[in-house]
């Protein structure tokens, strides 16, 4: 990552908008978590449920990497 990127990324968190962007992947969160994970089957459902903590994960990561990089 560059500096200009990580200076963007620090511009960022420190700004408003990072306050929408959090708001905003809780919800994409909460939407996730929402979705029923029974499936047709058992293999099924385990897939599904692993994917979806997956992507709430992910999520979650992302903001925090950013979080780190922008406090640095």
């Amino acid at each position: 990552m560059t500096d200009q990127q990580k200076s963007y990324i620090k511009h960022l968190v420190q700004s408003p908008e990072w306050r929408f962007i959090e708001d905003f992947a809780k919800q994409l969160t909460d939407k996730i978590k929402e979705d029923s994970t029974i499936r047709d089957s058992e293999w099924e459902t385990i897939k599904f449920t692993l994917q979806r903590e997956g992507k709430i994960e992910g999520i979650k990561n992302l903001l925090q990497e950013m979080f780190i990089i922008g406090t640095q």
